[in-house]
């Protein structure tokens, strides 16, 4: 499964089965991998290249301390996020993904969570996993170990980094024709080369510079690679916590600032400023932004906005219970306008029962000044179908969807 310890030479049989039992499990992903650009055509490729090729990037990461098996459960990256961790174990008519029952009933549950954490944050992987190695099935050899945390590791150093013009094929772009975002996406990926550690540094080129008409695939392009960034200096402090031996890449060059970042991934005829807000004193921002500055004497528009945060809230968690399954009448929330004497103040309070936002949104999303909880990138997959695109969100005018939400 993934990587094995003690499976340096084969174990006759039993990886031959284990074998068997890949390939099965690939074809059938392969065959749902398929049907991806019939429902996604702007989306780059998703088809079972973009299960085999992670392999091959999380070898150059990983490097030479790491090893894993030739085929091994690359199931795994075949699962998408939201959906891995039933998909092992559920039945598609009279298919599943793991066809033996004894191995499927072993390790499905447990390929899903580990698929699926390549969505999660890396707080909550290293809680899901910990640092235990778990050890064979009594119908396996028992040398043999399975790292959940490890493989949750590569698994999403791999996926992060597997940006590249096997993704977005120029010939395909022509053909497909996207537009929009999707179309900096494929422009981005079509000049990226294949990545090289040198050092422990992730090293992306591009052999064509990006034109000015070009600028918002650079951006995207500066975005996705310090996001790979992050991703592996995550990673790397997790497995050194953990005591595992550190992958080889554990960062991406030249992402520290744009005009560093334009020596490897050129540009022509035009020059990358960062023109981001920058905000020094945050407290007094929050008071010339906030407050009588924002809403002049008139208490009744702050608690409006207030109010209309909290319908959000309600509106997405009745979503989220409606798609999981929950009847109209179950699917619900309440909010709460409240006087109360504290002392010898009066306090007006507002409160619901909506969706709640978890401490990776409390932490991060909303100390980023300008942010909106209800981006997907910040909201996360907990919530993601609750607003649909074009829907009717009262609490996204204003300034204080950034403070209230």
């Amino acid at each position: 499964m993934g990587t094995v310890a003690g499976c340096e030479t084969p174990y006759g049989s039993e990886v031959g089965d284990l074998r068997a039992q890949y390939k099965k499990a690939r074809e059938y992903a392969a065959t749902i991998a398929s049907e991806i650009p019939r429902d996604l055509p702007d989306f780059t490729v998703h088809d079972i290249t973009h299960a085999d090729a992670p392999r091959e990037t999380a070898g150059t990461i990983c490097g030479p301390g790491v090893q894993a098996d030739a085929d091994g459960n690359k199931l795994l990256r075949e699962l998408h996020a939201e959906r891995a961790a039933a998909i092992p174990i559920s039945a598609f008519g009279e298919y599943y993904l793991i066809q033996d029952r004894d191995l499927r009933d072993q390790y499905g549950e447990l390929a899903g969570r580990i698929a699926a954490s390549h969505g999660w944050d890396i707080d909550r992987v290293t809680e899901e996993f910990g640092t235990m190695k778990l050890g064979a099935p009594g119908t396996m050899n028992s040398a043999w170990t399975v790292d959940p945390l490890l493989l949750a590791c590569i698994i999403r150093v791999a996926d992060a980094s597997h940006l590249d013009s096997r993704r977005a094929p120029g010939f395909l772009r022509a053909l497909r024709r996207p537009e929009g975002m999707a179309r900096s996406h494929w422009i981005f990926q079509e000049r990226l080369q294949r990545p090289q550690v040198v050092d422990d540094r992730l090293v992306y080129t591009t052999t064509r510079p990006f034109t000015q008409d070009e600028h918002d695939a650079w951006w995207l392009c500066y975005d996705a690679l310090s996001m790979v960034d992050r991703e592996l200096r995550a990673v790397d402090a997790v497995l050194a916590d953990a005591g595992r031996r550190r992958l080889a890449a554990r960062s991406v060059a030249r992402v520290d600032s744009p005009k560093r970042f334009a020596e490897n991934i050129k540009v022509r005829d035009w020059y990358p400023i960062d023109g981001r807000v920058r905000v020094g004193d945050v407290i007094q921002l929050v008071k010339k932004l906030g407050g009588s500055e924002l809403y002049g004497n008139d208490p009744h528009v702050p608690l409006r906005e207030l109010i209309a945060n909290a319908a959000d809230a309600v509106r997405a968690k009745t979503a989220l219970l409606r798609k999981k399954g929950y009847s109209p009448s179950g699917a619900h929330g309440d909010i709460t306008v409240r006087i109360e004497r504290v002392g010898a103040d009066e306090w007006l309070s507002v409160r619901d029962t909506g969706i709640g936002m978890s401490p990776h949104v409390m932490t991060e999303a909303l100390l980023s000044f300008g942010s909106w909880y209800w981006n997907p990138r910040t909201r996360g997959p907990t919530s993601r179908a609750c607003c649909p695109p074009g829907s009717n969100r009262p609490g996204s005018t204003g300034s204080a969807s950034s403070r209230c939400s």
